[in-house]
């Protein structure tokens, strides 16, 4: 019987979220050196949505070229903050990305979910402090 008790505490652990995010446009990290060119995006206002076990976090808009974004995250118990991180010294001209972040097997219940935007600062290289871009409960059934 004393074998079994381990077993059954290990099944009702919750699983770890899972967390994923992708950059399309000027921004984009994989190609190493974002494109110079005006991507067809239009500036959309941040928005967090509820999809099944999880979160949604996307974003499109302007920025100056020849910068690149990494989505951070950082989840505390019913706290979620999302960062995007901004770097690369900036060319002269304006571009433009879309920005998604899913956060998935979170478990159920209502989280504050909070995004922010940081990074490295252009030229002077020094870390910018992080600004909201958004504050949200988010209730996942």
């Amino acid at each position: 019987m004393l074998a079994v008790l381990p077993l059954l505490g290990a099944a009702s652990a919750s699983p770890e979220p899972s967390f994923s995010y992708r950059v399309t446009g000027c921004a984009e990290r994989e190609t190493g050196m974002p494109s110079k060119t005006r991507s067809p995006y239009q500036t959309v206002g941040a928005t967090i949505e509820v999809v099944g076990g999880g979160i949604r976090y996307s974003r499109a808009g302007t920025h100056q070229c020849c910068r690149m974004v990494v989505v951070r995250r950082q989840v505390q118990g019913r706290r979620i903050v999302l960062t995007e991180f901004w770097t690369g010294d900036g060319c002269r001209c304006m571009c433009s990305s879309r920005i998604e972040a899913t956060l998935t097997n979170l478990a159920s219940g209502e989280y504050e979910v909070a995004v922010y935007s940081g990074g490295i600062e252009p030229i002077t290289h020094k870390e910018i402090d992080p600004k909201a871009i958004l504050s949200k409960k988010a209730r996942i059934p």
